[in-house]
């Protein structure tokens, strides 16, 4: 089945020599694999439909061939969840993709379980898979780093900072009524060498070791530079800056940060500032004095992957927030799955009666374009619109996007 059309199969980054399909339904594992064989010609895509024998053939050589697992969950030889267990008892090393035609919910509940065992989840599609979710989530997989096999430590980040080696990454973020280009998310890098580091495999130990206010007055530099530079080209986007909760002690970061402003010669309202809503901000604590003083002087604050923590309307009462965030895990596929819509209809209704700015994060296809203009989100950020590149890729990608806005 030849990928014709917008939706043409992407190339591959990643190679994949090997792809099992998994599913005890003759007719769906023929076409699941039609499917991946379409999306990635250069690999060996074969369908199986007897989850126990494929077990034990993993059993027997672990695995080590097989780059791609797709993967049914009820079957009545072998469930999903059992297969999954076996997955990780041969410790596999490739990836994961659930495809079924089960609920989200149970869909959820699988990929944590097969997260919890150790196994890297590329996420998972409707049965029966389209040849468009299919290139979505390969596409997804391109910018995805796997989950980090080795340990960080304090001294490595120490010899990091002093060589340089954290760099600014850029997503932009557009209006969905114009498709104007409206803003930027920084997003910190490590390259050390040829490999690129996960912030996963680092910024929890820089916020445990005390390094994490260094990391932040880094990447601000590096952000305040590269604005500078893309508004000598006539670009003057607005930008987002993730702050770490753990980084909310120093009463003079209001001052500091406004006198980065000053120095070079930007507007405080030009300036978001995204706080992960996963990690609770003690009221009582000096995050709360930080935050509001921020905001009296004009920065922008971003309730940042709203929906994922537990005290989402309590952080709402009681901190400044202008902007918030629906986390992507809940806006890509979001137009095929009912419990995604309901999630992002009533974070909506919710953002809009409190007047906040609301940003749909995770955007991966027109369709979840669509739908989160439909449901009144103003700004979308994800790889529909762009993958996160370095601050001089910025202004050619803005002129590109204009000439496509206009066509």
């Amino acid at each position: 089945m030849p990928c014709k059309g917008s939706w043409a199969c992407p190339k591959p980054e990643v190679n994949m020599n090997e792809v099992w399909v998994i599913d005890d339904d003759p007719f769906a594992a023929k076409l699941t694999q039609r499917q991946f064989a379409a999306c990635l010609p250069d690999s060996l895509v074969s369908a199986h439909t007897d989850p126990l024998a494929s077990s034990q053939r993993l059993a027997k050589d672990g695995g080590h061939n097989i780059d791609l697992v797709v993967l049914d969950l009820r079957m009545p030889a072998m469930d999903g969840i059992t297969f999954v267990r076996h997955l990780a008892a041969a410790s596999y090393r490739g990836k994961l993709i659930f495809c079924s035609g089960q609920s989200d919910q149970m869909l959820s509940a699988a990929q944590q379980i097969a997260e919890n065992q150790g196994l890297y989840v590329l996420g998972s599609l409707p049965k029966p898979a389209s040849l468009e979710a299919v290139k979505v989530l390969l596409k997804r997989e391109q910018s995805m780093t796997p989950p980090p096999t080795f340990t960080v430590s304090r001294d490595d980040i120490v010899r990091a900072l002093n060589r340089g080696e954290f760099v600014n990454h850029y997503q932009p973020k557009v209006a969905l009524s114009d498709r104007r280009f409206h803003s930027v998310e920084v997003l910190l890098r490590w390259v050390k060498g040829t490999k690129t580091i996960s912030p996963e495999a680092f910024i929890p130990v820089a916020e445990q070791e005390g390094l994490i206010e260094s990391l932040t007055h880094g990447v601000i530099d590096r952000a305040f530079a590269d604005l500078a530079g893309w508004s000598r080209q006539g670009f003057s986007p607005q930008l987002s800056i993730n702050l770490s909760t753990a980084g909310l002690n120093d009463l003079n970061l209001p001052e500091q940060l406004l006198g980065y402003c000053e120095r070079a010669g930007i507007d405080p309202e030009k300036i978001t500032l995204e706080l992960t809503e996963s990690k609770v901000i003690d009221p009582a604590s000096r995050g709360l004095d930080i935050l509001s003083r921020l905001r009296l002087q004009g920065f922008n604050l971003s309730i940042d992957d709203f929906g994922t923590g537990y005290s989402s309307l309590a952080q709402l009462r009681q901190i400044p927030f202008n902007e918030l965030k629906i986390d992507g895990s809940f806006v890509a596929g979001v137009s095929e799955r009912s419990p995604l819509q309901a999630i992002v209809n009533s974070s909506v209704r919710l953002a809009t009666e409190l007047d906040m700015t609301i940003v749909a994060e995770g955007v991966e296809s027109k369709a979840d374009w669509d739908y989160v203009a439909g449901a009144g989100c103003h700004l979308a950020q994800g790889f529909y619109i762009a993958k996160p590149m370095p601050g001089q890729a910025i202004p050619v990608w803005a002129d590109l996007w204009r000439e496509k806005s206009r066509g």
